[in-house]
């Protein structure tokens, strides 16, 4: 699916949203991915101190962060896909233990 937003990470740990505007209250992003479902776009950020941020492309440019999660140093989107079948996509998040969490999912 393509994405109709995309994300950019400066050097200096802030987030870009369509090239020209910035997340104001996000900074030392480690890893940005967008997470694109039916009828849905959202992205996933995870900051260098382990704590992950929701955003909605929704205008404002401020991000949510989502407190449930923390000490996270991976964030990474799995995909399932069967032959003619569809398939899953889910966003995980690796903890400093290792541990795997799922943060978001959807099916096709």
């Amino acid at each position: 699916s393509s994405n109709e937003h995309s994300l950019d990470i400066a050097s200096d740990g802030k987030v870009f949203v369509d090239f020209d505007s910035y997340i104001s209250n996000v900074n030392n992003t480690k890893d940005a991915i967008i997470f694109s479902g039916p009828g849905t776009e959202v992205a996933y950020i995870l900051t260098n101190s382990g704590d992950v941020y929701k955003y909605d492309f929704n205008g404002n440019f401020k991000a949510t962060k989502l407190d449930e999660y923390s000490s996270i140093k991976k964030i990474i989107n799995y995909k399932t896909r069967k032959g003619n079948a569809g398939g899953c996509d889910y966003i995980i998040l690796i903890d400093n233990e290792g541990n795997y969490q799922e943060l978001d999912s959807f099916c096709v």
